[in-house]
């Protein structure tokens, strides 16, 4: 009964004179509009896997060294009695940087010095006296070992510089060897230091770019290009040794390392539009670009072997 209520209906309307109605009505504009959207994306696309290129980095952590810095260490055992100087402060040659306690060492010097006195004396008084010269240069030696154990517990600067670093404290105890200061100069220069893993080593090549990384700074990074490469792989154990303890311990060393350096055009880098200075062991991430391929070849990777065949 519907069905034929509604043919009849559609046979009615299609009995008038009015104009039939589409189905699907498109726009010319829109659809010319559209049409060039669309090639002009294709065309797009096809340039920029064309053009645009991928690179490959090998990360690892990553310091600064700031060559030209000298670093000055205890050279007798001892407990520091006054540091002289602060961090940022302009010293000369010979100036005292910081002291050991030495009251022993006074007491011994001038304890020789007195034997060393009175044995000149008898000798000067009989100089026949075979068993007094001799007793007088046996004192003569351990007057200047005295006198140089005293002169190693006060620590001077060996050239003019600026104090960079300081390590130690008034009441600290130290051992031989132990940092004391660090003492850079206007001429000094930095150079990042990149531990990349070992199994990167055959990639690494002279002036790639590197990207180095500084730790708790917001948006400051380095760059330069590879200066050096390591021609070992080495452990651990190895590069703490090339390292140091003080600085190997920062850093989070695994497996085998390669180690890769870049010298930086200058010891300053930005922050926030503020500029700082780079010190001596500073830690980050370093970046070292392995390769750049173009994307299309990372893409279709089958397409090398077409060109290749071209070639």
């Amino acid at each position: 009964m519907s069905e034929a209520l509604f043919r009849s209906r559609a046979l009615a309307q299609a009995q008038t004179h009015e104009d039939k109605a589409d189905l699907v009505r498109l726009s010319p504009a829109w659809t010319r509009w559209a049409y060039w959207v669309i090639v002009g994306g294709a065309l797009s696309a096809f340039l920029y896997v064309g053009l645009a290129r991928v690179d490959e980095w090998a990360q690892g952590p990553a310091l600064v060294h700031v060559e030209g810095a000298t670093e000055l260490t205890a050279k007798a055992p001892g407990t520091i009695a006054r540091v002289a100087v602060e961090p940022g402060q302009v010293v000369d040659r010979g100036d005292l940087l910081a002291t050991l306690t030495a009251d022993n060492e006074r007491a011994q010097l001038k304890r020789l010095q007195q034997e060393f006195d009175l044995q000149l004396a008898r000798t000067l008084r009989d100089p026949s006296d075979q068993a007094a010269r001799q007793s007088l240069v046996s004192l003569r030696v351990e007057r200047d070992l005295a006198q140089t154990r005293l002169s190693d517990l006060f620590l001077r600067a060996p050239r003019a510089g600026v104090v960079d670093d300081i390590r130690v404290r008034a009441g600290q105890a130290v051992n031989p060897g132990d940092h004391i200061l660090t003492l850079g100069g206007e001429q000094s220069s930095c150079t990042i230091w990149a531990l990349v893993p070992g199994r990167y080593r055959p990639e690494l090549e002279l002036g790639a770019l590197v990207h180095f990384n500084v730790h708790g700074y917001r948006y400051a990074q380095a760059s330069a290009e590879l200066s050096s490469v390591g021609a070992q792989v080495l452990g651990p154990r190895e590069v703490t040794r090339y390292l140091g303890n003080e600085i190997a311990g920062a850093l989070n060393i695994e497996g085998p390392t390669v180690i890769a350096k870049a010298e930086l055009p200058g010891c300053t880098f930005t922050s926030d539009d503020d500029v700082f200075r780079f010190h001596q062991g500073m830690g980050g991430s370093g970046e070292v670009q392995l390769r750049s391929e173009a994307l299309w070849a990372v893409l279709f990777p089958d397409l090398r072997k077409v060109f290749r065949w071209f070639e």
